[in-house]
């Protein structure tokens, strides 16, 4: 059935490829300081293509000022980078690959948006349950998976890389992930509510 997640995920234009590569990077609205630690380790293996890559890193509060300076040091001229972002939509449309956790509503909005991702799940959550999430989507070939303790900054750089010399490879993964693409997910989940009330009374 899924997750419900805001309309305007489900609604988004199909950002066009040009000769930048587009990151949205974000580990939910508190951040990750894991993932915002190993992509500022990662800047200087990236930093020979960076005019090539345009940036948006949400960083959680308390990691924000420390990361601009990494970026304003490694020289990075193409980056967004905020706390929190509000219109988490449009900045999904924006970009042409997230790197983010794996957890329920982040893999929702990545599927309502038919977003190419990479997923770093977060090592320590109950059951593993984000390792699976993920594996849901790698399964159809809709995401690429690096678990934390395989995270480092070249292995991080080379699927950058990669993405960089074969954009077509997000177009097929956007495509794959029409698989598990549900409409009208919150109308269903409450129509199923009232169903299970109707049986109660």
């Amino acid at each position: 059935m899924g997750n419900p997640v805001r309309e305007e995920f489900y609604n988004l234009p199909i950002k066009s490829r040009n000769s930048k590569l587009s990151l949205l990077i974000f580990g939910g609205s508190q951040g990750s300081h894991f993932l915002n630690q190993k992509i500022m380790e990662a800047l200087k293996l990236l930093k020979k293509e960076k005019d090539h890559l345009m940036i948006f890193h949400q960083t959680g509060p308390k990691d924000c000022d420390w990361v601009k300076k990494n970026y304003q040091d490694n020289e990075y001229r193409n980056v967004v980078i905020a706390p929190f972002f509000h219109n988490m939509a449009e900045y999904f449309q924006k970009s042409d690959l997230v790197i983010c956790r794996a957890g329920a509503t982040t893999i929702a909005e990545l599927i309502a948006a038919r977003k190419a991702a990479i997923l770093v799940p977060f090592a320590h959550a109950t059951d593993n349950h984000q390792t699976l999430n993920a594996q849901e989507l790698t399964k159809i070939k809709g995401a690429e998976l690096i678990p934390e303790k395989e995270f480092t900054p070249s292995t991080f750089t080379k699927k950058i890389f990669g993405f960089l010399e074969n954009k077509e490879k997000i177009n097929q993964m956007e495509t794959n992930l029409n698989q598990l693409k549900t409409e009208n997910t919150a109308g269903r989940i409450s129509d199923l509510c009232f169903q299970l009330m109707e049986k109660r009374n």
